[in-house]
């Protein structure tokens, strides 16, 4: 019973609402989208680009992370990021093998990081390689949304990121020793 009620205090938290109101607001932007109004979109995906950023301040600064608000974080962040590049697919010309990339590459992150919560790893926050590559993600978002000229090399940087911060990640976690004398 405590450990229930351990959760339900941890779940409404400022910093994990706010996680939980990115998760809202992702049909917004798929409505957003299909409306074709590129200003309703930048709107929609600053609220949740920003919303994602405060919340992670948020729990830093008043000392409120836990492992309930990592793997919400985490998870939430994957469904915005494959939502994403679905919508940037569909209406934006977005190559469809940048969707299949993000989809195995958020597919195996997460059956990496259930192995790891099974193990008992503690699981590290993100790092200043899956920031960059949010970042990245970000500009490569805009670009696409507002038909901007120079995308593709957002897009290939962001993929190049993708990978480095997906392997920063398994190194980090299988490799503890070596990751810390690096």
């Amino acid at each position: 019973m405590k450990t229930e009620k351990g959760l339900a205090n941890q779940l409404v938290q400022i910093p994990n609402l706010l996680t939980i109101g990115r998760f809202v607001l992702v049909p917004g932007l798929f409505a957003a989208f299909f409306w074709g109004n590129s200003g309703w979109v930048l709107v929609v995906l600053a609220l949740v680009f920003g919303s994602d950023v405060l919340d992670g301040w948020l729990a830093r600064r008043w000392k409120l992370t836990s492992l309930v608000g990592k793997v919400l974080d985490h998870a939430v962040d994957k469904f915005v990021i494959i939502s994403l590049v679905l919508l940037l697919a569909l209406t934006r010309d977005m190559p469809w093998w940048v969707f299949w990339f993000f989809l195995a590459r958020e597919s195996i992150t997460s059956v990496v990081g259930i192995f790891l919560l099974y193990k008992k790893v503690k699981i590290s926050g993100s790092n200043l390689m899956g920031k960059i590559t949010g970042f990245f993600f970000g500009i490569t978002s805009v670009a696409y949304i507002v038909a901007f000229a120079w995308r593709e090399m957002f897009l290939w940087t962001t993929v190049g990121l993708a990978v480095l911060a997906s392997f920063s990640y398994i190194y980090y976690h299988f490799f503890p020793k070596q990751a810390k004398t690096a």
